[in-house]
């Protein structure tokens, strides 16, 4: 019995759906989606150079601080930037921040992006905090009591965590110190930050069940600074021995206090204070960036990690001297790891139809797989 023909008749149905599959994916490639290779360094950490991501195909406008694949004015090649400024908006940078019509953009809580510094559930805390004598190791964590010197944090610069850390050439004023903490009784804990000129103190009394909260600021050059006291609140405290996460961030001209991932207790606004020793007027921070000490009573710190705002040098020709305003067709893009990046400070605002996408997965390693925010 001859069969040839029974095999001609597959391999052409094969063909066919082959050239179907094929033609599915040119069409879907052409018209909803692309996978695209990430070429440089300029959106570290968000995005890994080398890494393919998966980008839908989508020209609607853009929403603040989100990622998109854009044609670079000044070659015509796709790249993946970070929208920082919509049509009809002005934008500025100044001193590594970002300002919209004049004021610091404020991300809603869903959408704030903060950038590790140091984590001492993933490295020993002695990799980036000073340890003085009286600290030891306990069942969990550090403990220590009043009779300890205070942990300290001397950098939080523009770099970012990986296999091997990458070391950033500025420091960055913006940041954010969570502690989770169990303290043995009643006790006093303070976690204080520096930020340009500015000292900012969270100091935090355990008294039975309740927990009182004070938010302070003083000058930043003093060692022993005289503070101001800015807000107070009462919440309750974890039992002796139990873990309770506290958080002090500064950032965009605001101070925020949070326990176990509630608000407590907030300054705003901060002003503007510059450091003595910043006679360029630059508004740098200088060490200590961080200091963590009990001022009565004893405990263990069981976790402590610090993050930085992303940050943003004002070098190019847009947006840095002066304010930019943007027209109704046009945004302005940034890129994360703003030292490695060539963006819209030198290229200027980015017209709409040249937004080609948003990147939407990371699809390649198997091991990076995530959604880029």
């Amino acid at each position: 019995m001859n069969q040839a023909p029974g095999r001609l008749h597959h391999a052409r149905r094969w063909l066919w759906t082959g050239a179907a599959i094929v033609a599915v994916l040119l069409v879907l490639r052409a018209f909803v989606a692309d996978v695209r290779r990430v070429e440089s360094g300029s959106m570290e950490p968000t995005l890994h150079t080398g890494e393919w991501v998966l980008v839908l195909l989508d020209a609607t406008p853009p929403r603040a601080g989100e990622l998109v694949v854009a044609r670079e004015a000044e070659s015509g090649r796709p790249v993946v930037k970070r929208v920082v400024g919509l049509p009809g908006e002005t934008v500025r940078l100044s001193a590594g921040d970002l300002y919209i019509d004049g004021a610091p953009r404020r991300a809603s809580e869903a959408d704030e992006i903060w950038i590790e510094v140091a984590d001492s559930s993933r490295e020993p805390l002695a990799n980036a905090w000073s340890v003085p004598a009286g600290w030891s190791n306990g069942p969990s964590g550090l403990r220590g009591d009043a009779g300890s010197g205070p942990l300290r944090l001397d950098s939080v610069d523009d770099g970012w965590p990986g296999p091997e850390r990458v070391r950033g050439p500025h420091e960055v004023a913006d940041m954010r110190v969570a502690c989770e903490l169990a303290c043995e009784g009643d006790a006093i804990f303070e976690l204080q930050l520096r930020q340009r000129g500015e000292a900012l103190l969270a100091r935090l009394e355990r008294r039975g069940a309740d927990l009182h909260a004070m938010l302070a600021t003083a000058a930043a050059e003093a060692s022993e600074p005289e503070w101001t006291t800015r807000a107070r609140a009462t919440d309750k405290a974890a039992a002796a021995g139990v873990t309770q996460r506290f958080e002090f961030a500064v950032r965009d001209g605001r101070a925020d206090l949070r326990v176990d991932g509630a608000e407590l207790a907030s300054i705003a606004p901060l002003g503007w204070r510059l450091h003595r020793a910043d006679m360029a007027q630059e508004g740098r921070s200088y060490p200590p960036r961080a200091l963590v000490r009990f001022v009565a009573g004893a405990g263990e710190v069981r976790r402590l990690s610090v993050e930085r705002d992303l940050h943003w040098q004002p070098v190019g020709a847009h947006a840095v001297q002066r304010e930019l305003p943007l027209g109704p067709d046009h945004c302005f893009l940034l890129g994360d790891a703003s030292f490695q990046s060539r963006d819209g400070r030198q290229w200027g605002p980015t017209a709409l139809a040249d937004l080609v996408g948003r990147p939407v997965l990371v699809v390649w390693p198997p091991s990076g797989w995530r959604r880029p925010r």
